[in-house]
């Protein structure tokens, strides 16, 4: 049963298996890929933000708990970094 079905949606966290995961919709976004990188798909939008420093430091968060998969940060759909491109690391 979903506690707050029928509540205004507002700004709030959950944990996933992931950690905690933002459910704030933002400009930018940290993406984590399948094991396989690009072509496996995308697994999960880890957070969004819309503050570009905020979001730096979650991807560079990612990025060191998940050193073998591909993790992105985009400005909606343009990329600004790729965990498998290092010198895109903001």
């Amino acid at each position: 049963m979903d506690v707050l079905a029928g509540c205004p949606k507002t700004p709030v966290a959950r944990e996933s298996r992931k950690g905690i995961v933002s459910e704030t919709k933002g400009k930018y976004s940290v993406e984590l890929f399948k094991e396989g990188g690009e072509g496996a798909g995308q697994e999960e939008i880890v957070d969004q933000h819309d503050n570009l420093t905020v979001a730096r430091a979650i991807y560079r968060g990612r990025v060191s708990q998940y050193p073998t998969r591909l993790v992105m940060l985009r400005d909606r759909a343009r990329v600004l970094a790729r965990s498998d491109r290092p010198e895109t690391m903001p």
